[in-house]
């Protein structure tokens, strides 16, 4: 088996999408399994000699999720997929074409948004500045896993992912491939189009702050591997530099990127996102201080 696609759900509306997508990519000549492991109360999920459900009775995390797929994972190469994730057409044959490499051993692929909703955009801007399918291709200090692929002899050497961390298992994942001394490749054409229902200002900003408040800067484990700086280490510090902080990012985000200039409009909401993320980190020094 060359590939084995892992997909954690927790009853997603647009897995059947995914699987979709997948299905029309399947070649002989790289065969692929697809397993799901979580939630499917809307019985989307159609299982096949390709397609494999693993019912967990009871939600799980992602994390545990993607552990309890790759468990049963038969494939060279693990494929984390998000369920509201849906590859673009040559996905499979883009990262087949990146493995013939011997060097390469972990390789993430680009987000696009298809959806246009104004609060998706901005939070798209916000949070995957860093891999958009207009960011140039090379190495990331972190990648997520909503559209990852390791081998799996790798993937068995560094360990699977830590399930005691509520959020920000993915970065943690990344952090340990780094330090086993895998470089973290970055391909923007091996695509996926995010397809999250997150329509609101409330949705969007309570997401921020998840991933904010359990971000990696944030932990122990990694403040000196990550080389924390001062400003986020300390709480009265961020709180009376979170306006500047917010400024400078949203500023070094739309100079980094100019395919968003054409959102410059976006750029007050992309700088609040950025508060709110800076707020969630405050927060999290208070409870659990570095």
């Amino acid at each position: 088996m060359r590939f084995s696609i892992v997909i954690p759900n927790l009853n997603s509306p647009t897995i059947h999408h995914t699987i979709d997508a997948l299905l029309r990519q399947y070649d002989a000549n790289r065969p692929f399994e697809i397993i799901v492991a979580g939630l499917d109360e809307p019985e989307l999920v159609t299982p096949s000699a390709i397609v494999r459900f693993i019912c967990t009775d009871n939600p799980v995390s992602p994390g545990m999720g993607r552990n309890i797929g790759t468990r049963h994972a038969s494939g060279e190469l693990v494929c984390f997929l998000d369920a509201d994730c849906v590859p673009c057409a040559d996905w499979l044959h883009r990262i087949d074409q990146h493995f013939q490499d011997p060097s390469i051993n972990v390789l993430a692929g680009g987000v696009e948004c298809s959806d246009t909703s104004f609060w998706m955009r901005c939070e798209y801007i916000s949070s995957f500045h860093e891999f958009m399918v207009t960011s140039p291709e090379g190495t990331r200090e972190q990648l997520p896993t909503m559209n990852l692929v390791i081998r799996r002899s790798v993937f068995d050497q560094v360990g699977e992912f830590d399930e005691s961390l509520p959020g920000g298992e993915d970065a943690d994942l990344t952090l340990r491939l780094r330090q086993f001394g895998y470089p973290l490749y970055f391909d923007p054409k091996a695509s996926v189009d995010h397809l999250p229902n997150r329509r609101t200002p409330r949705t969007v900003m309570r997401r921020t702050w998840w991933y904010a408040y359990h971000s990696m800067k944030m932990h122990p484990r990694w403040k000196d591997y990550l080389r924390t700086p001062l400003t986020l280490r300390y709480r009265y510090l961020l709180l009376s530099t979170s306006p500047l902080l917010a400024l400078g990012v949203t500023a070094k985000i739309y100079w980094r990127n100019r395919s968003i200039w054409r959102w410059w409009y976006m750029a007050p909401f992309v700088f609040g996102l950025k508060m709110v993320w800076c707020l969630a980190a405050a927060e999290r020094l208070r409870t659990r201080p570095l």
